[in-house]
């Protein structure tokens, strides 16, 4: 997809637009959408120490672990599970005195461990606003260039299976209006 040719999008491959607009080069990015999977937040949270990312969000069981996660800027919890797992064959191989798989491990091991330390060390930049008040269901994507609104959710479901409708903004005018909405909603105590 080389270009935009269309201000709009209708279908079940809205993930080619906010994939794109979310894995640019654009110096930031500033979210507001109710429903964000865990999917989208380590996608955001990869794209966070290249760009600042601001995100506002419902509060709903969906979100809830997304959130946290980005909050946190923490490791996905499968990948704590999987270094879990390696540490347990590990000593198995260690108590079965397996000395060749035991020190063909070690590096393995190490590497599980280094990964995500290495990935807390760098700086994540970006902030999530969960509103507690009020249920936000709107959904906008905004760059510094462009923005999109329309139906799409912040899930592989919304963006990869659901028919939605989504548009492209690119007139300099509009974005300005939808930064100063974000601006708001994201100042507000109400969200």
């Amino acid at each position: 997809m080389e270009s935009w040719k269309e201000e709009g999008y209708s279908g079940s491959s809205a993930y080619l637009y906010i994939d794109r607009m979310i894995k640019s080069k654009e110096p930031t990015l500033d979210i507001v959408c109710p429903f964000i999977s865990p999917y989208y937040a380590r996608m955001l949270m990869r794209q966070s120490s290249r760009k600042r990312i601001r995100v506002i969000t419902s509060n709903s069981k969906i979100t809830e672990q997304a959130a946290k996660m980005m909050e946190q800027g923490g490791v996905d919890p499968g990948y704590i599970k999987l270094i879990i797992y390696a540490a347990i064959l590990l000593a198995i191989f260690v108590v079965l005195d397996l000395y060749f798989i035991y020190v063909a491990m070690i590096p393995v091991v190490m590497v599980l461990v280094a990964i995500p330390i290495f990935r807390m060390g760098r700086k994540k930049r970006i902030q999530v606003k969960v509103a507690q008040q009020r249920f936000i269901h709107e959904k906008l994507y905004i760059s510094s260039n462009y923005a999109i609104t329309g139906s799409a959710n912040l899930t592989y479901g919304g963006t990869h299976k659901n028919v939605e409708h989504i548009s492209v903004v690119k007139d300099r005018e509009e974005i300005s209006k939808l930064n100063r909405h974000f601006e708001e909603l994201w100042k507000s105590p109400e969200s």
